[in-house]
């Protein structure tokens, strides 16, 4: 899937990049032809994103990845303190990417 989005990017600039020369996207007063095509081209892919991530959901469903009959298990109040602790380890995991420490130590010890 990334890389028929990456495919149809590209084609997709390169087919209004040649309707903006021969002249099927006219200049504003306030904006090139070139402006016009950019501002389209990003509409365009802001849109695409949308699909695309509809499409992520059935091409990478979450029960391929968690364990979604624990996570249940732990909903129905089975385990309380379970779910908290599930949680907690899933917040950890979602900020780690943020924390800095670790490029600050390799700074500071290479």
């Amino acid at each position: 899937i990334v890389k028929a989005v990456v495919f149809f990017c590209f084609w997709q600039g390169v087919a209004l990049g040649i309707m903006a020369y021969m002249g099927y996207v006219p200049s504003t007063p306030h904006f090139s032809s070139d402006s016009v095509v950019e501002a389209i081209q990003e509409l365009l892919v802001c849109i695409e994103m949308v699909l695309v991530s509809v499409l992520f959901h059935y091409a990478f469903p979450v029960s391929e990845f968690a364990d979604v009959q624990t996570i249940d298990r732990l909903r129905q109040n089975d385990h309380p303190d379970g779910l908290r602790e599930h949680m907690r380890k899933l917040r950890e995991n979602v900020s780690d990417p943020f924390r800095v420490a670790d490029i600050r130590q390799d700074i500071q010890y290479y």
